[in-house]
């Protein structure tokens, strides 16, 4: 078990450096003009990769809680009510600046308050007594903000730059003086109204939803269209031409905007024509009813309609392969002792160090694989690994 311990100690504890050079293409790359062999070859072995995605046409209707909070009705003489019956929460209460000095017991309190009095100054005192800057000055605080009861009720009673008698808390036994006081003040109406309409409205959207809900399943019972019943109740419409399951047009644009779009697209790609679905929950507590219109296989594109997508797809093909194999014949050169320096000059790159890193740690333009790749290999040994982005290659050399 100790042995067991000592290894899991030693694998988790271990830490390593590497030199390294980040190796881009246009360093080692040389591409030539394909042929329509290799272009054909890319074609038959890359087909999902050029294919018109499916395509699904539907409809929905959106009962979101934005459009039934819309439908309150709020008159002012109920804001006005709610004002009035709890004027006090919309109070900005005193905020007073407190500076305390702690003691452990009362009789260094009582003789501080002795050396106070004869006027020595609140912060020498304080020093005196052992108290940090951070103990001192509370900066400005509520009478709630205070934890200790007895010491929100006698900070809030004291006239500014007094000090208190001794004042038993929790804890310990304080000395304390205001700097400075925040006057409170009421909030009028005007000010006030556009929160409480939210906290209103916030209270009553839930019902008001229901009572919605209940009106679109009426509708849809009746006969009526998703169209029919947005313009009936004036809800959100969505009437969607074309959608991949990404969310997006046949031109690579997003085909809606909705916040709830990906539940949407979701559930149109698991709905069949002409079978009502269920409803569909949206955030904040919002429904939607879809039908699925119709359906556009995917397709897949002829080589003649790709040829310059064929051509991409083979230079990204051919340049990854390219520097896979030129950083592994790199490695090669170094495991038989050409230096990093040396190739470095020859790439007109740089050889960089990385710090000191354990196997979980998370090292700058040095990915994971790379730190994989480094606890694989022997001290002075040296390997090619994947760079900080798609299109570079690590040569790296334990250090």
């Amino acid at each position: 078990v100790y042995k067991r311990q000592d290894m899991l100690r030693t694998y988790q504890g271990e830490e390593r450096t590497a030199s390294y050079i980040e190796v881009n293409p246009a360093q080692t790359v040389k591409l030539g003009t394909p042929t329509e062999a290799d272009l054909k070859k890319t074609y038959d072995s890359n087909k999902n990769r050029f294919v018109i995605p499916e395509f699904r046409k539907f409809q929905a209707l959106l009962l979101t809680s934005d459009a039934a909070k819309a439908k309150l009705e709020i008159t002012d003489a109920e804001l006005k009510t709610a004002y009035e019956d709890d004027k006090e929460a919309f109070a900005i209460p005193e905020e007073r600046r407190i500076e305390q000095i702690p003691f452990d017991d009362e009789a260094a309190a009582t003789a501080a308050k002795a050396k106070l009095a004869a006027g020595a100054k609140f912060i020498d005192v304080a020093k005196e007594a052992g108290a940090k800057a951070a103990d001192i000055d509370l900066g400005f605080k509520t009478k709630e903000a205070l934890i200790d009861p007895k010491v929100a009720e006698a900070a809030f009673k004291l006239a500014p730059n007094t000090v208190s008698d001794v004042v038993k808390g929790r804890f310990k036994t304080f000395l304390l003086r205001v700097a400075e006081i925040k006057e409170g003040q009421q909030r009028t109406f005007d000010e006030v109204k556009a929160d409480i309409r939210k906290q209103i409205e916030n209270e009553r959207v839930a019902e008001k939803i229901q009572e919605i809900q209940n009106n679109i399943d009426d509708n849809r019972l009746a006969g009526k269209t998703l169209k029919e019943i947005s313009e009936i109740l004036q809800l959100p419409f969505l009437d969607i031409a074309e959608v991949d399951r990404q969310g997006n047009k046949s031109d690579g644009k997003p085909a809606l905007t909705s916040p709830d779009k990906d539940r949407l697209v979701q559930m149109a790609f698991s709905a069949e024509v002409g079978v009502e679905n269920e409803v569909i929950q949206l955030s904040n507590d919002g429904y939607a009813w879809l039908n699925l219109i119709a359906v556009t296989p995917e397709k897949q594109k002829a080589m003649k309609d790709v040829t310059e997508d064929v051509k991409k797809a083979w230079k990204d093909i051919e340049t990854r392969k390219q520097l896979r194999t030129a950083t592994a014949d790199l490695a090669k050169r170094v495991n038989n002792g050409v230096t990093l320096e040396t190739i470095a000059k020859e790439l007109g790159a740089k050889v960089k160090k990385t710090p000191s890193f354990k196997r979980g740690d998370s090292v700058p333009d040095f990915p994971p694989p790379a730190i994989s790749r480094v606890f694989a290999l022997k001290k002075d040994q040296a390997a090619a690994a994947a760079g900080s982005n798609d299109t570079t290659r690590l040569l790296i050399k334990v250090t």
